[in-house]
């Protein structure tokens, strides 16, 4: 992985302007930025970013306006479940049980949140 990339395959004012996409389902470029926290990066470079995330079957054209419309080919739910795949491959032993430990020892969750993770998992069952 090149020092440019992040988790998934995507840098993060590449991952910025997706979050904006899914946020607002598709639009032009101005659109996204506007949700963007790199709000201030020139639109020059930000479609730069949106053409790279065309390469990388991120996003496509859907329409046109005055400009190019653009709408996410993955939803915000497969990256963040790849990503989060990513991490317990290549943190956590492949083990979401090791994670989750990781977790409750640094208390960044409490034994009422894992209660409650497995009461939604029943539900789910």
């Amino acid at each position: 992985m090149s020092n440019k990339e992040f988790l998934n395959g995507l840098t993060p004012i590449e991952e910025d302007f997706m979050r904006a996409l899914w946020n607002i389902g598709e639009g032009e470029i101005s659109d996204a930025i506007k949700q963007m926290e790199h709000s201030d990066t020139p639109y020059t470079t930000i479609a730069s970013i949106v053409g790279k995330l065309e390469e990388k079957k991120y996003v496509h054209k859907v329409g046109k306006r005055r400009g190019h419309l653009y709408a996410p080919l993955i939803s915000r739910e497969d990256y963040y479940g790849r990503t989060l795949k990513y991490v317990v491959s290549n943190f956590f032993t492949g083990s979401y049980k090791s994670m989750v430990q990781y977790f409750a020892r640094n208390e960044k969750v409490t034994r009422e949140d894992i209660e409650e993770i497995l009461r939604m998992i029943d539900e789910e069952e």
